[in-house]
């Protein structure tokens, strides 16, 4: 490549390349193709190959732990439900029932109580009365008694005035007065007697009828409490209704959670159904792959046997350090790299000679490095005219977008060690220099990416190509052209 016609140009995202087809050579047929993955996204996680099936499997598992899930919930949640429901009723019937007795036994207590206090309190009444009657009587008797007694007493008085000559006379007279004196004192003194327990027949009556007002009051009392138990025993019942009504819709939901279930059960026999079918038509696509492969790896190792030999196989790749303004070439250099062994990867192997043979990489670039890989290929960020002349070439050699190979090979002496050449996932014509072990990361265990050759010569190189000022992608600040690929028969000297 003639440096001097490079005109500088912005810079220019490139498309990522995917699996594409060469002459009979066309790729197996499968189920899942993952999308192009972008060249430059080499810490992307690995994209599953088995898409369909994979999604068929996970769909049937989820329907089957919602279908079990909801069965279980659903007999669970009936099962508590009717639990706590007949534990409600049982309680509160109980309770009411219990409450109800218990208030007819105190209501029955009280009235047996408060009709024996009344009989007892009209019998104390009515003896009352008779005692005031009789005392009445007597007091009154008594006081007719005493009018008798005054009287003769004044008469005696009359008499014992006209009688005071008379000495003998006047004594007697003098002691019957004192009898009669004596008798009245008695009857005052029973007089007040009788006073005092007229007082204290009043005042029994008076708590009589104060006994009958509470009595009246606690039979009131008595009637508020009964309405009282009355309402809550019907707002129980309401309640008791409303439960009942909630576990019939329970009841109803369960009945529809079982025919989703039935409806479930289905879908997921189809979809098990078309797993095994999947499953069975991988399985023939896979043979029938698994076939293609080994023709396409066979016709592959016998073209490079009668196109190069039995190798070892050596390719020379020369850089060209262009300047700031990629106006000129300052310096070139070269690094060797011994491919792969043609056994265990014919087919990867065929085509890097063949891209080799055809110059694809011819007039690509490094285009950037990160801690542990350098990446290089047919793009040019430098120079956009050039680049889609290199994406044109690519086309036309059918290596964009579907990628250089039509699948993976991978080799025990060959993992991704320190200065060993690889493909990403994408499958070339862009690729990576290790900078590191990246064994792990990139190889059958991790992404599963092709290695296809080691650097045997020109690590150096690598390094002053690394060592270049980058911008904050990991993209070079200046260009550094691949001028030419070619194979050795023996690794040159540099």
């Amino acid at each position: 490549m003639a440096a001097a016609s490079k005109a500088p140009g912005g810079n220019a995202a490139k498309a990522p390349p995917a699996k594409g087809k060469e002459g009979e050579d066309t790729q197996p047929p499968t189920e899942d193709t993952p999308p192009p993955t972008d060249w430059f996204d080499f810490d992307a996680e690995p994209v599953p190959t088995s898409g369909r099936l994979l999604a068929l499997y996970i769909i049937a598992a989820i329907i089957a732990g919602a279908i079990v899930g909801g069965y279980v919930a659903v007999h669970f949640i009936e099962a508590e439900y009717k639990k706590i429901v007949t534990k409600l009723q049982s309680d509160h019937r109980s309770s009411l029932e219990q409450r109800l007795i218990q208030a007819d036994r105190t209501e029955r207590a009280f009235q047996i109580k408060a009709e024996q206090y009344l009989t007892e309190n009209i019998a104390a009444i009515k003896i009352a009365n008779e005692g005031l009657d009789k005392a009445s009587a007597r007091l009154k008797l008594e006081r007719d008694l005493h009018g008798d007694t005054k009287s003769k007493l004044d008469t005696t008085r009359n008499a014992l005035r006209a009688a005071q000559g008379c000495g003998r006379q006047r004594v007697e007279l003098q002691n019957e007065l004192n009898a009669v004196q004596a008798e009245l004192d008695a009857t005052l003194e029973e007089l007040d007697r009788r006073d005092v327990e007229r007082v204290e027949c009043d005042e029994h009556h008076r708590n009589m009828l104060l006994c009958q007002e509470s009595l009246k009051d606690a039979l009131t009392d008595l009637g508020v409490a009964r309405t009282a138990l009355l309402d809550e025993g019907a707002a129980a019942t309401e309640e008791l209704a409303a439960v009942t009504k909630q576990r019939d819709e329970i009841a109803r939901q369960v009945e529809g959670l079982i025919e989703v279930e039935r409806e479930w059960e289905l879908k997921l026999q189809r979809v098990e159904d078309r797993c095994k079918d999947a499953k069975n038509e991988r399985a023939k696509w896979e043979k029938r792959a698994a076939t293609l492969q080994e023709r396409i790896a066979y016709r592959n190792k016998h073209d490079v046997l009668q196109q190069y030999g039995t190798g070892p196989y050596h390719v020379k790749v020369t850089l060209e350090f262009a300047s700031e303004d990629v106006s000129e070439i300052v310096d070139t250099a070269f690094f060797v790299l011994e491919l792969g062994p043609l056994e265990e990867m014919p087919h990867t192997v065929y085509n890097v000679m063949k891209m080799v043979k055809e110059k694809t990489f011819v007039d690509g670039t490094m285009i950037l490095a990160q801690e542990h890989i350098l990446v290089g290929g047919p793009v040019d960020v430098h120079d956009k005219e050039n680049n889609d002349e290199l994406e044109q070439r690519m086309v036309q050699g059918g290596y964009f977008p579907g990628g250089l190979l039509l699948f993976n090979e991978h080799s025990a002496v060959l993992p991704h060690a320190q200065w060993t050449i690889g493909f990403n996932e994408v499958g070339g014509p862009v690729f990576y220099i290790n900078l590191r072990d990246n064994t792990k990361l990139h190889g059958p265990n991790g992404r599963g990416e092709v290695c296809f050759g080691k650097i045997t010569e020109g690590v150096h190189v690598i390094q002053r190509v690394v060592d270049i000022p980058r911008a904050a992608d990991g993209s070079f600040k200046t260009a550094v052209y691949i001028a030419d690929t070619e194979l050795v028969d023996r690794v040159p000297a540099n």
